[in-house]
């Protein structure tokens, strides 16, 4: 039975389950506080004075490329601060076998109607936040975006330890709330500004004393939200900002998905452990894959030459697609067992020309079926990587920002207007005055039904004429901004996530031709991850020179970083424990030190070898073998070092608790902060990779709790697996072992304590 309630206390409404309650002001319906009902206790309070949701509208773009043409706004109305309630009701509504209350609070300003449904569960200290905006105007109006804000957290006046958490995020864990900049949004947790919802988007705060926990996050399926913190008076207040955005005539409607805000009792950790639970009652969940595909050692290579922004042009190791193919011994022999071949450069590069032209696209198609032939000979699988972001014609090259396009020899090959264009103009973006929307391409809409079945039936058409065994799909999101094209059946912003419907077709129709088809995506947004069977680790490319400072001197590209962040390795086993618990279950990720777009980054053409140096670099390519999930080489980075190359790749075929094994952050301590280290195993083996990130020469004290894992030796030497030595010496006493560990600088070691 439900036991939620609501009633009028004076000028406030409460609405209050058996754990919880909220507060509103029955004036104008701002959600102002929240209590915990066990302990009597505020959890958020002091919101009577900012409105729970703001709606951006109207103003003007003033951009038409690039992908800030979202935020390329002024001349923008604010919706939300001067709101009265006009009506309210409280409904009940079933979900999973469970009444659910909902407490329905309709507000009005001006000509704009904001409908807030929050919704509890019996027992829960949970609450789901819905919107639906409505216009009631006679004119048209633009929504650009909705920002909802939660009430001041209030954890910190009660606890001398609060700490802000962004699970995920270029960001280390534990940041003091005292320590926010005042007044400020804390921009640090957004990464780069460019790549808007490529985190979990889950936010949290934690105090220490009691433990308690505030948790906060976004789901909606059609277009991505923001993550902002604001440090106040009254203690740190978390705002979504969702990319919702449409067209408004009277009576015009928009649904928005669900904020949620849950209070725990307890540490973070024990927060964050029931997540994929939630993904898994709303249905995100990754796929299961082909056996052929849980050890995937990748060989990234394009075809062709490569222009930089310096003016000097890098010519790939492969003029052509033959000479891959006479290059395949080589790969095999490193370790690697798949090709993943890019667009050939520099046309069409990470850009459409046509899909039909296989010779353009990629190099000769004769070629490239030969390349298949043998790479299947010899044991090794084929990937396609497939652009779906937009075309390129004459147009385009001559206005991409700085990519000098129009300045290569190869610039004719382009059409003068893409055939696309004019055929299938419905298939491309457009801002609200009509210009076309770009990039550096014409910007497809991943919306549309019609360019969804002809992208399909490209990717079928090329498994069925060149048998590869999957497909790298680039930068779904990279269009990240509205459709403004008049009379869609959709909304403006349902064009940034397009294309998650079009994977999971995808999936379905590749699947019916060969079941142990592979998709493999750069898009880490978990709403994909049902499509997909692997990731990129894109989200963990700020450690690199987090944990470690560039020493080129032709610079270094901070993307996905901030420059000024620092981190040690040993808080790197926390921050990568709430990584994977706030990523769908399932998910797998394929890591790379060095991948084309690192490569590319800054426009350097520099390997992280170069950037970093070979001993550090060797430490870093050490930990994407060791990490749970496949790895990836880009062509070339593996040249400076190619015996430790075939060293980590040959660890990661052989030995089952790194192919296959679990992962645990939180089985194993070590006391030196330059030390990175954790539990690989399986039902027979236990193996514990530990990597010196530091310049010094130590004696790292590993303890190893060994509870329910395979059983370990009593004590003495321990072999490691990099170079074969037992020069690593353990104590085991009950559940624990102490394992003492020499380590050179930047050294490696993959301890088998059990196997």
């Amino acid at each position: 039975m439900n036991t939620a309630s609501l009633y009028q206390e004076g000028s406030t409404l409460v609405f209050r389950n058996r754990v919880v309650e909220l507060r509103f002001c029955a004036r104008t319906g701002r959600w102002y506080a929240m209590r915990d009902r066990v302990s009597d206790e505020p959890v958020l309070s002091g919101g009577e004075i900012q409105a729970p949701v703001l709606l951006r509208t109207n103003g003007r773009t003033t951009a038409t490329r690039g992908r800030r043409q979202w935020q390329s706004l002024i001349d923008t109305d604010v919706i939300g601060t001067r709101t009265i309630l006009e009506e309210y009701d409280l409904r009940t509504i079933a979900s999973d076998g469970t009444e659910h209350a909902c407490l329905m609070l309709r507000t009005r300003e001006g000509n704009w109607h904001i409908e807030q449904c929050y919704t509890m569960h019996p027992d829960l200290a949970r609450v789901g936040r819905t919107l639906t905006v409505r216009y009631g105007g006679d004119d048209e109006a633009l929504l650009r975006d909705v920002t909802l804000r939660l009430p001041p957290e209030h954890l910190s006046s009660r606890s001398s330890r609060t700490t802000v958490e962004v699970p995920g995020y270029p960001t280390r864990t534990g940041h003091m709330a005292r320590e926010l900049p005042l007044g400020d949004d804390w921009d640090r947790t957004i990464g780069d500004p460019f790549d808007v919802g490529w985190e979990p988007c889950v936010a949290g705060i934690a105090s220490d004393s009691p433990e308690r926990s505030i948790v906060s996050w976004c789901h909606d399926e059609t277009e991505p939200t923001v993550l902002r913190m604001l440090r106040t008076d009254a203690g740190v207040c978390i705002r979504h900002v969702a990319m919702a955005a449409d067209r408004f005539t009277a009576g015009h409607e928009l649904a928005w998905g669900t904020q949620y805000v849950e209070y725990r009792h307890g540490s973070w950790t024990e927060a964050l452990s029931a997540y994929h639970e939630w993904y898994r009652s709303v249905g995100i969940v990754a796929p299961d894959s082909p056996r052929w595909a849980e050890d995937m050692r990748i060989y990234e290579v394009f075809v062709g030459y490569q222009p930089l922004s310096d003016g000097v042009t890098r010519r790939s190791r492969y003029a052509t697609l033959d000479e891959l193919a006479g290059d395949l011994p080589r790969i095999k022999e490193l370790g690697f067992n798949t090709i993943e071949i890019m667009p050939r450069m520099p046309f069409p590069s990470y850009a459409v020309i046509d899909y039909s032209d296989v010779d353009l696209q990629y190099g000769s198609s004769v070629e490239l079926k030969e390349v298949v032939r043998d790479a299947h000979g010899m044991g090794m699988r084929v990937l396609l990587d497939v652009i779906v972001h937009g075309v390129m014609d004459q147009e385009a090259a001559a206005n991409a920002d700085g990519r000098r396009l129009h300045e290569s020899e190869d610039a004719e090959q382009l059409p003068r207007t893409h055939p696309l264009r004019n055929a299938h103009p419905d298939w491309f973006v457009r801002t609200e005055t009509g210009s076309p929307a770009a990039t550096y391409t014409w910007a497809f809409d991943h919306a549309n039904d019609e360019w969804q079945s002809y992208v399909i039936e490209v990717f079928c058409h090329y498994l069925r004429e060149y048998n590869v065994d999957g497909f790298r799909v680039d930068a779904l999101t990279w269009n990240l901004f509205p459709n403004w094209r008049r009379d869609l059946p959709y909304r403006a912003s349902a064009s940034v996530f397009g294309s998650r419907a079009m994977c999971e077709r995808l999936r379905h129709e590749l699947h019916a031709i060969r079941p142990d088809t592979i998709l493999y995506t750069e898009t880490t947004i978990p709403v994909f991850a049902r499509a997909f069977d692997f990731v990129y680790n894109y989200d963990i490319q700020w450690i690199y020179s987090a944990l470690a400072v560039p020493t080129s001197r032709r610079g270094f590209a901070y993307t996905f970083a901030h420059p000024d962040e620092r981190i040690r390795a040993s808080d790197l086993g926390q921050w990568l424990a709430h990584r994977a618990k706030v990523l769908p279950p399932g998910v797998r990720t394929i890591h790379h030190l060095d991948s084309h777009d690192t490569h590319e980054w800054g426009r350097l053409g520099q390997y992280r070898s170069e950037a970093f140096g070979p001993a550090v670099a060797r430490a870093f390519f050490a930990l994407c073998c060791f990490l749970e999930g496949g790895v990836m080489v880009f062509t070339g980075a593996e040249e400076s070092q190619p015996s430790c190359y075939q060293r980590m790749l040959s660890l990661k075929a052989e030995i089952p608790a790194l192919r296959h094994g679990r992962t645990s952050y939180d089985r194993t301590r070590v006391g030196c902060l330059d030390v990175f280290c954790l539990a690989r195993f399986t039902e027979e083996q236990t193996v514990v990779p530990v990597i010196n990130l530091g310049p010094e020469v130590i004696r790292a004290e590993v303890r190893v709790n060994l509870d329910g894992l395979p059983g370990a030796r009593v004590s003495g030497a321990i072999r490691d697996l990099v170079d074969g030595d037992e020069t690593c010496h353990s104590v085991r006493e009950g559940t624990e072992m102490t394992i003492l560990v020499p380590l050179g600088p930047y050294q490696a070691r993959l301890l088998e304590i059990a196997g």
